[in-house]
């Protein structure tokens, strides 16, 4: 007996350790930034897949003024041309993703906006503060090392003490990846019927 409560004391004694909390709050926070990672490279490989397939959803980018902004493809260079074997009609996908990194909610509402206008179950989950959020936070922790500054104060409202250092909780890992989740669930759902061009002009 009297062992057993000594290795629980030496349990316990870790958990106050401060190396250990530090250490724990750091693998949080690297949570966050792969469930924002997760999202991005999903539906940048969904973007890259749909557009490769239907090229002429590209148009569908081109005319619309929030995304005719982000994807500048006026002037491509003859050496862009030369590294997908001068024939861009199945490659118009990683064209784009050259242009504009799908690796923001702004870039993400706009993009399956144009490309999906008839879903609002997606256009609602990009639309999510908790989704900005996530974004947010990843770019704090990323760029500079989770310490708050007046930018992330102004995008996002938090009442934070400027300098202090984000903490993520469990509980925002779990809400965070069913959100995800969901959301890649809408994409899934939204960006195949899209495939229907195929046989038709797009819409």
């Amino acid at each position: 007996m009297g062992q057993d409560a000594e290795g629980v004391g030496k349990i316990t004694d870790s958990m106050m350790d401060d190396l250990f909390l530090r250490a724990a709050s750091e693998l949080l926070r690297q949570g966050s930034v792969l469930s924002w990672a997760a999202l991005e490279v999903f539906s940048t490989d969904l973007f890259v897949q749909l557009l490769n397939l239907v090229p002429d959803l590209s148009i569908n980018l081109l005319d619309d003024e929030r995304t005719n902004k982000r994807f500048q493809l006026r002037n491509v260079a003859l050496r862009t041309v030369h590294d997908f074997g001068y024939d861009l009609s199945k490659k118009m996908g990683n064209l784009f993703v050259q242009r504009q990194s799908i690796g923001s909610t702004e870039v993400m509402r706009d993009v399956f906006d144009v490309l999906c206008p008839e879903s609002r179950p997606l256009r609602t989950l990009l639309q999510h503060d908790r989704l900005w959020l996530l974004n947010q936070r990843r770019n704090l922790i990323v760029h500079k090392r989770a310490v708050v500054d007046h930018f992330y104060l102004a995008a996002t409202g938090e009442q934070l003490a400027l300098g202090s250092t984000v903490e993520i909780t469990p509980s925002d890992i779990e809400v965070d990846l069913h959100l995800v989740r969901d959301v890649g669930i809408e994409l899934l759902t939204a960006l195949p019927a899209r495939l229907t061009i195929v046989d038709g002009p797009a819409h």
